[in-house]
């Protein structure tokens, strides 16, 4: 029974070491650019996103708006901290934060609050992909009285996570 027995708890060890690994969960990627397309800049901005633990990213990005006959050259940095909900590549995302509206032609800057609410698809892979709504509330003041107070602005980022 010597023999058997040994064989049997070193089988048992394999087996349960394997199952552990299996079960593991993957880290997900803690490094994310992306371009998003509308959303939180109102028109579109470049981002760098951290992830700080499983479940809390931390967001910096930039906006751009050329001049219009509306406004004039815009820059728009962005910050935001989130959090994730769900497991696996299908996730819920809510975020809040800021954007400044820098006028390049030296009016007053304009100060939003805001947030963002969507679908998040993050696969083992290096895809990122998200959809959402950003809620945008004016908080500061501004030399432009042409600024909406309130507005919500759909969504869409793609982009690269390592």
């Amino acid at each position: 029974m010597g023999g058997r027995g040994g064989a049997w708890w070193l089988v048992s060890l394999l087996f349960a070491l394997g199952s552990n690994h299996a079960m593991a969960q993957v880290e997900p990627e803690k490094n994310v650019v992306y371009f998003e397309l509308l959303g939180t800049c109102v028109f579109g901005s470049i981002n760098y996103e951290r992830r700080l633990g499983r479940a809390w990213p931390l967001r910096i990005g930039v906006g751009y708006l050329p001049e219009t006959f509306l406004l004039s050259q815009t820059l728009m940095p962005t910050v935001t901290v989130g959090r994730l909900f769900g497991s696996g590549k299908h996730l819920l995302e809510v975020a809040a934060g800021s954007v400044l509206w820098v006028f390049l032609n030296g009016e007053t800057p304009g100060v939003y609050a805001t947030a963002t609410v969507g679908y998040r698809y993050q696969p083992g892979s290096q895809l990122f992909f998200r959809i959402g709504a950003a809620p945008l509330v004016r908080v500061g003041n501004s030399s432009r009285s042409d600024l909406p107070p309130l507005a919500v602005v759909p969504g869409v980022s793609l982009g690269r996570a390592w």
